[in-house]
Parts: C-alpha cells; structure tokens; sequence
C-alpha cells in the first residue's frame, strides 16, 4: 500500500467517523430537542423553496429525508472508502449502523426505535452505496475507453 493509499484511507476514516458521530448523537438527543432541530429546518426550507409541493412533502417528512440523507451520505462514502471493503460485509455495515441507531434511541427520552426505521435508513443506505458505485463504475469504463 502507497502513502497516498494510506492518506485517503485515514481521510475516508475520519469522514466516516464523523458521520457516525452526527448520526448517532442526533439519535441520543431528547424528542423535545430533535423536533426542536426540525422546526428550524423546516423554516429555513420554507424560506429558501417557498411553496410548492415539492416543499409540502419535505417539510411534512422533514425527518425521515433527513434519516434518508444522512444514510445515503454514509453509504457513498464506504463506497467510495471500499477497496476493501468486500459487499457483503458492506451490506452489513449499513444494516448494523441502522439498527445502531434506532436502538440508541432508547437512551434519549421521548424517543422510540421503531423497525420502520431501520428500514429507511437502511434503504438510504443502499440508495447512497449504490450511487457511487455505479458512478465509479462508469469512469472506470470511461477511463479505459479513453485509454484505447
């Protein structure tokens, strides 16, 4: 492994890490805070989109998209991060980090796991793995057309 192999792992770790601090402290914090969190959202998306119905889902699932998001996020980064990482054992990763999460929230009061979820999250997950594995696959492609 090259020196610049080990930087970008330890970059890739660290977003990563950092990721999961965001994700997992948002899931320890108290319902009352976390709606709280959301309000303020909601109100700068309102500002920003004005009205539509593009804006009405978002601000009614703000959460969920949210959960989505931050899933997707961390799905692209291993992604990304995962020479390594062989799929199964990325699969896995995801679902654990989900079922992490919602189990976290037993610890935050006015909070409560729910399968649904993990679902979602799981799904963002996928949904953000996915994403960038095609899109590394096509610039591979790409590259080695170019290349001939």
């Amino acid at each position: 492994m090259t020196k610049r192999e080990k930087a970008a792992g330890w970059v890739y770790g660290i977003l990563i890490g950092a990721t999961l601090l965001f994700i997992w402290g948002h899931s320890l914090t108290p319902a009352s805070q976390s709606q709280a969190e959301s309000d303020k959202v909601k109100w700068l998306l309102s500002l920003v989109l004005g009205d539509g119905a593009v804006t009405a889902f978002l601000l009614e699932n703000i959460r969920k998209v949210a959960h989505f998001g931050e899933f997707a996020l961390l799905g692209g980064e291993l992604a990304l991060a995962g020479r390594r990482l062989r799929l199964p054992r990325a699969w896995l990763y995801g679902l654990g980090v989900a079922a992490v999460d919602e189990v976290l929230q037993l610890f935050a009061p006015g909070r409560a796991p729910m399968v649904a979820d993990v679902l979602l999250d799981y799904s963002g997950y996928l949904c953000g793995f996915g994403l960038i594995a095609l899109l590394a696959a096509g610039l591979a492609r790409l590259c080695r057309k170019v290349k001939k």
